[in-house]
């Protein structure tokens, strides 16, 4: 957890927790909306460099995820506990949605045109406008703890969860398990697509472990230094 300064942040007279790992930074789609969420449904919108004001997404459960796609009628989207998932016009005035989840949302991602969620318990489901949403078969019940989408990839979709759970798909719907290589069943926290021509895709999770591939599907294990969790730092 990250805690902001109160003097930065608008509508607060104390400092507030926020999720580090429901940071997103769109600066290339719209430069004045990096958001936090937060504990009892606070969301801090971000309008200018050290300047926060706090908002309430309409729930009053945790809110873990949250992503902003620019040219969609309702642009913002959150989720959180107990399959919360709002979305909203402006960042302002939300409206709940009905997913069909009752579990903890977990990963949340915009990507070629759709969005693609995953929940503790191994749940995922499929969206185009973020107002109606379709349950996936993940194929796994292990908890999905990040997504990501690599444009041009054969198999663009991949997510990665507990107990060494890496899976990819060719359309977000058939999913295949693939070996991880962490040599256990280790839990896997984050995973993001990077420029470097050779190992493109990181992973890294529980005890310090760090994973490598030059496509997703043939993975290395990598020595980190260290025996700790690693998950992703958004800033």
């Amino acid at each position: 957890m990250a805690t902001l300064d109160s003097n930065k942040v608008t509508g607060v007279s104390t400092a507030i927790n926020a999720t580090d790992a429901a940071y997103r930074q769109y600066v290339d789609d719209f430069p004045s909306v990096p958001s936090r969420t937060g504990n009892s449904g606070n969301f801090l919108l971000y309008y200018h460099a050290d300047y926060w004001i706090l908002r309430t997404a309409g729930t009053t459960a945790s809110l873990n995820n949250v992503v902003y796609t620019s040219g969609k009628t309702e642009p913002y989207v959150v989720a959180g506990d107990i399959g919360v998932l709002n979305t909203s016009t402006n960042g302002i005035q939300w409206t709940l949605r009905t997913s069909g989840a009752t579990a903890n949302y977990t990963a949340l991602v915009y990507e070629n045109n759709a969005y693609l969620s995953g929940t503790v318990g191994g749940g995922l489901r499929y969206s185009t406008d973020a107002i109606h949403w379709t349950l996936r078969s993940s194929g796994t019940a292990q908890n999905i703890n990040d997504i990501v989408y690599v444009s041009g990839a054969t198999e663009p979709y991949i997510f990665v969860g507990y107990n060494g759970v890496l899976r990819t798909p060719t359309d977000a719907i058939s999913w295949r398990l693939r070996t991880a290589g962490t040599g256990a069943a280790l839990d896997l926290n984050a995973i993001v697509h990077t420029s470097e021509q050779t190992n493109p895709y990181i992973v890294v999770g529980q005890t310090g472990i760090i994973l490598t591939s030059t496509n997703a599907i043939q993975w290395s294990s990598r020595t980190a230094g260290t025996t700790a969790s690693l998950y992703r730092d958004w800033e």
